[in-house]
């Protein structure tokens, strides 16, 4: 019985609550699907590009694919992306990551497809790049299901990402033009 209930809970939380991005043992949340009533497909689309615009240093480097009015792919840099914990010293690093945002009439959909850092070259490497597994996070678990120490800093820094990216976009998207006051 306890295992129907949990099973029943984690399928209700996966089919309902795709509003927000999670990282856990079973990697990222694989993408969400956000509401932006009384918009047409189009619209969405001009937005997100102008978000992109605004927000992006160098736009047309970071805008990677488009199709107008239906999707773009932008690959976007963060400092101190990922932190991870050493001897108790954390060391962080600077990242990409890869998003595809679809547009729909009255919603769009925010999907994260990569996040890769780079190690600084030293005697132990040649300064590689390293992926973070967004479809499968045990890496960074033990078996009983604790993350581990050196780890912990990764789980979050993920979600956080794309989620502060996402409503960055939706804030964006959804806001009214107050041009007009100045």
């Amino acid at each position: 019985m306890k295992k129907l209930l949990f099973a029943f809970i984690l399928i209700s939380n996966v089919s309902f609550s795709q509003n927000q991005f999670t990282y856990n043992k079973d990697g990222l949340t694989d993408f969400v699907v956000v509401s932006v009533d009384g918009l047409n497909r189009i619209e969405v689309y001009n937005k997100t590009i102008n978000w992109i615009k605004e927000n992006y240093k160098n736009p047309d480097v970071v805008i990677k694919t488009s199709i107008d009015g239906d999707k773009v792919r932008i690959e976007g840099f963060k400092e101190n992306l990922i932190c991870i914990r050493a001897l108790g010293i954390p060391t962080c690093y600077g990242g990409t990551y890869t998003i595809t945002i679809s547009s729909k009439d009255g919603k769009y959909k925010f999907d994260p497809s990569s996040i890769k850092y780079r190690l600084p070259p030293s005697e132990y490497n040649s300064g590689s790049v390293q992926d973070v597994y967004l479809s499968d996070g045990s890496a960074y678990y033990k078996k009983n299901g604790k993350i581990r120490s050196s780890w912990k800093t990764i789980p979050v820094s993920v979600a956080g990402l794309f989620n502060d990216l996402n409503l960055s976009l939706k804030n964006y998207i959804l806001k009214i033009d107050s041009n007009n006051e100045w």
